[in-house]
């Protein structure tokens, strides 16, 4: 029996607090000297299960301008939270859920008009994380210093909003599964 789960938006609000007070954690973009934040944005993302369950995604993500034009993104892996029937998310595996994060940011900067998504052609942008995350059931931690930039192409043609991992640049040395030390980088 295949199953079929719905992800959608659930909410989106924008901080008005100093940017100072809330990057504790969060990292600069990895390999990129010339961007200066500009908003913190935190994201919930509801996912629907099976019977009626719902549970949400919470992120903080940091925006970043960059002088060469466009953006960048950053997010503490470890100040990841989930609410609500959690247990929709423990035989999710912990590449997947910061795999979803990561579209999700980006299609969030598009949606709140940090960066213009082209009707032809691409545009790209990165989000920057630790690429180590710790993970005990639904709770995250950052493992270790390493950080990763992982790279996304993302275009809007009239056939819908597109956003694919295209590559990413960082180091990891992390080992293990769903409820162990892994690697989110997507340089696997």
């Amino acid at each position: 029996m295949k199953k079929t789960i719905l992800l959608t938006w659930a909410a989106c609000a924008l901080f008005a607090t100093s940017l100072s007070a809330q990057t504790s954690g969060i990292p600069a973009p990895y390999g990129i000297n010339d961007a200066t934040p500009i908003d913190t944005v935190t994201q919930t993302f509801e996912y629907n299960g099976a019977s009626g369950k719902k549970a949400q995604l919470i992120v903080t993500t940091m925006i970043w301008g960059r002088s060469s034009g466009g953006i960048e993104l950053s997010i503490d892996a470890g100040a990841v939270s989930i609410s609500g029937d959690v247990d929709l998310f423990t035989t999710m595996a912990t590449s997947e859920i910061y795999d979803f994060i990561g579209r999700s940011a980006v299609d969030s900067a598009i949606t709140l008009g940090y960066a213009t998504c082209p009707s032809s052609g691409s545009a790209g942008t990165g989000l920057t994380l630790a690429s180590c995350v710790t993970r005990s059931g639904v709770a995250f931690s950052v493992s270790g210093a390493s950080l990763v930039r992982r790279a996304y192409s993302y275009s809007c043609p009239s056939s819908g909003r597109t956003i694919t991992l295209t590559g990413a640049t960082g180091t990891t040395t992390c080992s293990g599964g769903a409820d162990a030390t892994t690697d989110v980088s997507g340089l696997q």
